[in-house]
């Protein structure tokens, strides 16, 4: 009995997904975004998440604490002489 109910709750599941993945490919038809528009989407979508790692990066190795007081202690240096 206890594998039945299981395997029921499974099914339904699969089921659930089936229907919500059929239901967004309803959605990307009828927004556009099957065929050409769809690779030009994508490839969009990749280029600015490229983009958006890349500006982070410099964002964060600009604010990057340690390197701040690096530069703070060679300023301090150059200075004291």
């Amino acid at each position: 009995m206890y594998l039945s109910e299981n395997h029921y709750a499974i099914n339904h599941e699969q089921h659930q997904d089936r229907l919500r993945e059929l239901e967004r490919r309803q959605l990307r038809q009828v927004a556009g975004w099957e065929g050409l528009n769809s690779k030009i989407y994508r490839e969009t979508v990749s280029w600015l998440g490229i983009q958006l790692v890349s500006w982070g990066s410099k964002l964060q190795d600009s604010q990057n604490p340690d390197r701040g007081c690096q530069e703070a202690s060679v300023k301090m240096s150059i200075t004291a002489h």
